[in-house]
């Protein structure tokens, strides 16, 4: 039976206190529980964390937004990722095989639209981001990574080029153009040799995104030829195997010297410069080069890559001073090295700059 007893009024009573003790030791133990799990977990709200606050780089570029990645339906294993601009001068695109921004691997830090393509050589899902950048060092202020954009990816066996021909171009002297039909391969690598045997061929380019490629010989012969599908340009990239091999046989002629050079003010901006200008000689290259006295032996090569018989010589790039009288000269050439075989030296051409 339970005691009835009445407790004296306005008494503290032994009973009364000790339980209030207890009340309070279970209130610190409870707070000092929730305490510790959100030291372990966090307690910034319910399940889902909230979205943290794109950093921007130097200049105020935030990161893109509605990034995705999507099949390039013109390329064999093409895929394209694409996402709003923000204004930044480049952006770099990161990949990874699992959700994970902090380990993904940068595709590019050199695109300046809202849209990258390249290739995937082998099957899986990827995922995606952009981050947007302030220049083209590896030290250039970057933003915050983008969304992701996850893409399921099966991989194609690359085609073997069909087709392959090789015949004597009629634009250019000294010149072989190889074609072949096309397999919807991101690039092509176009190998040569001087006898019919794919071990000992030359590779001549990795980077052909068309269906044709030209060359030039210093030397009258007969040489073969073989095309491959590539997904890029690396070593580690997949290739199909060697097309047939196709031969054409090239009689070396001499090359004209150019005529009629001329230099002229010409351009505006960074195009602002001296432009010369010569007779076509059809030949592949043509070098050009300067000097700021009428001495063609102290001539320095200013470009020997030039394709078309005209040159834009920039007054920024080129650092042409006012008032200083510059010389030129131009040879045509089978190659764009210092050692394919060139003509003579054309007759010299001046100009004196004026800003």
């Amino acid at each position: 039976m339970p005691n009835t007893t009445k407790r004296p009024a306005g008494k503290n009573h032994p009973a009364d206190i000790q339980n209030a003790n207890n009340r309070v030791k279970k209130y610190i133990s409870v707070i000092s529980a929730v305490l510790l799990l959100c030291a372990v977990i966090g307690c910034n709200g319910p399940v889902n964390n909230p979205t943290p606050t794109p950093t921007p780089t130097a200049k105020g570029a935030y990161a893109p937004t509605d990034v995705k990645a999507e099949l390039d339906s013109n390329t064999v294993n093409g895929i394209t990722i694409s996402w709003t601009s923000t204004g930044a001068k480049t952006y770099w695109v990161y990949y990874n095989t699992s959700n994970d921004s902090s380990t993904a691997k940068v595709l590019t830090d050199y695109t300046f639209s809202s849209k990258y393509s390249t290739t995937l050589s082998e099957t899986g899902t990827y995922y995606f981001w952009v981050r947007a950048a302030d220049d083209f060092t590896s030290s250039s202020s970057l933003s915050s990574f983008s969304n992701v954009a996850p893409l399921s990816f099966t991989y194609t066996t690359l085609q073997v080029p069909a087709n392959v021909q090789a015949e004597l171009s009629t634009e250019k002297l000294n010149t072989i153009t190889v074609s072949w039909t096309t397999t919807g391969a991101k690039y092509y690598w176009v190998y040569y040799g001087t006898t019919n045997n794919t071990a000992s061929a030359i590779l001549l380019s990795d980077t052909v995104s068309s269906t044709s490629y030209s060359k030039s010989f210093s030397a009258s012969g007969t040489y073969y030829f073989w095309v491959k599908s590539a997904d890029g340009y690396n070593n580690t990239d997949q290739t199909s195997d060697f097309s047939n091999g196709v031969s054409c046989t090239l009689t070396h002629q001499n090359l004209p010297v150019p005529t009629n050079l001329a230099a002229s003010k010409d351009g505006t901006g960074d195009r602002l410069g001296i432009k010369l200008t010569w007779d076509s000689t059809r030949s592949a290259y043509y070098h050009v080069y300067w000097g700021t006295t009428d001495d063609v032996s102290a001539a320095t090569e200013l470009d020997t890559f030039v394709r078309s018989n005209l040159k834009q010589v920039s007054a920024k790039y080129n650092n042409l001073v006012s008032g200083t009288t510059y010389y030129f000269w131009v040879k045509s050439a089978d190659g764009y090295n210092t050692d394919d075989n060139t003509s003579a030296f054309s007759a010299v051409a001046s100009y004196t700059w004026t800003e």
